[in-house]
């Protein structure tokens, strides 16, 4: 009797469990769903462009993407250098460390939508938030 009543326990949790899953508003990292997210990595900024064969360059795995982003002040731009594009912000973090032994202040950048909205650093309070799975009630 004391194994049915085990069995019948973990059988309406295991229906409760997937109800409140079903049931469950998925996450929206500053507005944009997790799955139009990607992470880049910063390996540095500049108030000059640098030309893709500059000496800088030269610690960056040449099969990954480089993108180049300008930050345009009132007073001067400041050019961005990131590479990768990665779904999985542990893909990116472990570029970032690969990267900081010629890059030291390296660090992950969230995206949303491509390169078209820069979320910021892939910060804690950022990691906080993107690891959940739904919102809060």
């Amino acid at each position: 009797m004391k194994n049915k009543f085990v069995a019948l326990f973990l059988l309406t949790a295991m229906v409760l469990i997937q109800y409140s899953c079903e049931k469950c508003t998925p996450k929206k990292i500053m507005g944009y769903e997790k799955d139009v997210i990607n992470f880049k990595v910063q390996i540095g900024a500049f108030g000059e462009p640098k030309e893709g064969n500059d000496a800088f360059f030269e610690g960056v795995d040449l099969s990954l993407p480089i993108l180049e982003e300008w930050l345009i002040g009132q007073t001067d731009t400041t050019y961005r250098y990131l590479v990768g594009e990665y779904t999985a912000y542990a893909d990116a973090e472990t570029e970032q460390l690969n990267l900081e032994t010629t890059y030291s202040g390296a660090f992950v950048v969230a995206y949303a939508n491509g390169n078209e909205e820069r979320l910021g650093e892939a910060d804690d309070d950022f990691l906080t938030e993107y690891n959940k799975e739904c919102e809060e009630d």
